[in-house]
This record gives C-alpha cells, structure tokens and sequence, in this order.
C-alpha cells in the first residue's frame, strides 16, 4: 500500500513538471524603437508590420489608426496580439491565446518563436525600407 502512495505522488510530479516543462516566461516587446535611416511616415511603418505579418503567416485587421490586431494560428494552436505603432516605436502585445498554456507571466514556447519572428521581420523591414 505504501508503495502505491509512493508511486502516485511520484507520476503527480512528473505530470506537473511536464506541464511546467511546456511554459517559459513570455517574450514581451514593448516600445521598440523604429530604426532607419530615414524618417518614416506612419503610413510606412504600417505597411512593414502589415507586410512581415503576411510573410509570416499572420492575418491582420485594423483595430485603430495606430494599432493592428493580428491573429496566427497552427494546428489547434492560435495566438492574438495587437501591434501598436507610431513613427518613432512599436510594440507586441498579447491579447489571447489557444492551446498555449498561457498562465500570467509564462506561455508555451511556440508563442515566443512565432512573435520573435514577427518582431525580427518588422525590423528587417524598417532597416530596409
């Protein structure tokens, strides 16, 4: 009988750090600051973050004149952020998720890959513009 509370609390454990396994604290990119050689107008960050959503993958829509919703989804995994933006910086901010073991401050590491990547993209874009 001892062997077998023993063996429970040891398989709760493995299950929890499995769990935990799945979650890392999540990448957040607040006020980035647009770098180029030349001023940009707001029409052209726009059309950067519009086109490396697209490149990647993301559908975006217009929430306001300086922010963009985006929504990525792969599988039964989905993510939701907005990008506020003026010509100076921008941000990423997560709004939902799906199947990401979203928890406060730690998420799935998809998530952080799929936003890395938006974020590098976005810069590649206002470099070369």
């Amino acid at each position: 009988m001892r062997a077998w509370k023993v063996m429970t609390v040891v398989l709760s454990l493995l299950v929890v750090a499995a769990a935990f396994a799945r979650s890392t604290p999540m990448l957040k990119y607040n006020d980035m600051v647009v770098e180029s050689d030349k001023p940009l107008t707001l029409e052209q960050v726009k059309k950067v973050i519009l086109q490396a959503a697209s490149q990647r993958h993301w559908t975006a829509s217009q929430r306001d004149p300086n922010r963009i919703r985006l929504s990525y989804s792969r599988g039964k995994h989905s993510a939701v952020v907005d990008v506020t933006y003026t010509v100076k910086k921008y941000s990423i901010v997560y709004v939902d998720s799906s199947n990401l073991n979203y928890e406060g401050e730690t998420i799935h590491p998809t998530y952080n890959g799929w936003v890395k990547s938006l974020k590098e993209g976005i810069d590649l874009g206002l470099k070369t513009i």
